[in-house]
């Protein structure tokens, strides 16, 4: 079952690099979102896990528990709308592109789908 968190990024100071730390989470992580406002302090994970590993990784520190429809809302906060520039092999001309917000699709892609079937006659 997918769980989403939003989870605390720890900087190390390594002499003079800087490493970026995530909580071990428990689980397979389908998805990371990271917020673009902070520079990365702060990421959505969703984790595919189980009851018991997901009780784990809440008591972990800098993990916060989301519920679905918190994610679908706090997602574009973390990746805004933005525009880059990509060059056009057909019209070999460069054009600006709007990257839409953070694409919801993903972080539901590892749910299963429930397709209805037809009995043909």
């Amino acid at each position: 079952m997918n769980h989403f968190y939003r989870v605390a990024i720890t900087k190390q100071f390594l002499g003079s690099a800087i490493e970026h730390k995530e909580p071990p989470l428990q689980g397979q992580i389908q998805t990371k979102v990271t917020d673009s406002t902070t520079q990365g302090d702060f990421k959505l994970i969703t984790v595919d896990c189980d009851d018991s590993q997901h009780r784990l990784n809440i008591t972990l520190p800098g993990v916060q528990n989301l519920e679905e429809d918190e994610v679908t809302q706090l997602a574009p906060l973390y990746q805004p709308e933005r525009s880059i520039k990509r060059f056009d092999p057909k019209t070999r001309k460069e054009e600006s592109v709007v990257m839409p917000a953070a694409d919801l699709t993903r972080f539901y892609a590892a749910k299963p789908v429930e397709k209805s079937t037809k009995a043909k006659k």
